[in-house]
């Protein structure tokens, strides 16, 4: 193999990894996000508030990771 092949291969592999980083990162951190506005919601319940937080998705977020681990893995 010669040196530019060997240099293709470990950029794909670096930026596969930051994808799949990106994939499990964005999925833990919406179940802990939606996990914690419940809570939220529910001491608000409690307390006898009558608005709540609405459940989402943070796109934003997600995204603004997803550039850094993608810049970071280069």
């Amino acid at each position: 193999m010669s040196t530019k092949n060997i240099k293709k291969i470990i950029m794909i592999e670096s930026t596969l990894y930051g994808v799949i980083r990106s994939i499990l990162s964005a999925i833990v951190a919406t179940l802990l996000y939606n996990r914690h506005i419940s809570e939220l919601n529910n001491i608000s319940l409690d307390g006898g508030f009558t608005k709540t937080v609405a459940h989402n998705i943070p796109f934003k977020y997600i995204f603004n990771n997803y550039l850094k681990e993608e810049i970071m893995s280069i």
